[in-house]
């Protein structure tokens, strides 16, 4: 599955190195040629250095056509155009980090349905929650969050499973499903609840 990553920072940065981990052909756009070569140094990733939010970035053979685009620059409209022109250039699914809380709030259906971006990423709201939910729920050590709000099964979400160690898992799926994971990192094979943008894993 090859997936587009608009951003090289360190959210960029992580999921890149999460979703390369699970054998996925990942696509790193940034204009940062700095922030770039760290990634190449480290991650078994392409990268380009160019506009993520450019139509002739879109046009180019390793983006085109793609699964899945992941915008995370720290610009919301430059995350929202290249999930628009991404759908124009035949990428399938599109997940855009939006900051602006009204983008998530009054906006959100004019957005999802203007636009056509099936994921709306909010990675602040996201750790205010977690932290929330730790608080108010200190024994619940096998909820997980995901990192988007889940629309109608259509787009894909990352999760973190929540464990006595820590966040030890994390998977990437689209179309309501996970993408395969090697028995070698997962012993046993989870059960996935899905409710209004959390997973409960069953061991």
């Amino acid at each position: 599955m090859r997936i587009v990553i608009v951003g090289a920072g360190k959210l960029g940065y992580s999921i890149a190195e999460l979703l390369s981990g699970e054998q996925n052909d990942v696509v790193v756009i940034d204009r940062d040629e700095a922030r770039l070569e760290a990634v190449k140094n480290t991650l078994d990733v392409l990268t380009i250095a160019a506009n993520g939010a450019s139509p002739i970035t879109m046009n180019d053979p390793d983006v085109r056509g793609s699964d899945i685009l992941i915008a995370v620059t720290a610009q919301d409209e430059v995350n929202m155009v290249a999930c628009i022109l991404a759908k124009k250039h035949g990428i399938q699914h599109t997940a855009a980090r939006i900051r602006d809380t009204e983008f998530l709030t009054e906006a959100k259906g004019y957005v999802k349905e203007n636009f056509d971006i099936d994921l709306l990423l909010n990675p602040e709201y996201i750790t205010a929650m977690e932290i929330y939910r730790i608080l108010m729920t200190p024994s619940a050590l096998n909820v997980g969050q995901g990192a988007a709000v889940r629309d109608e099964g259509e787009a894909g979400f990352a999760v973190r499973e929540r464990g006595a160690e820590g966040f030890d898992a994390a998977a990437f799926g689209a179309g309501g499903h996970d993408f395969p994971q090697s028995s070698d990192d997962y012993p046993a094979r989870r059960r996935q609840a899905a409710s209004n943008g959390q997973c409960v894993f069953h061991r």
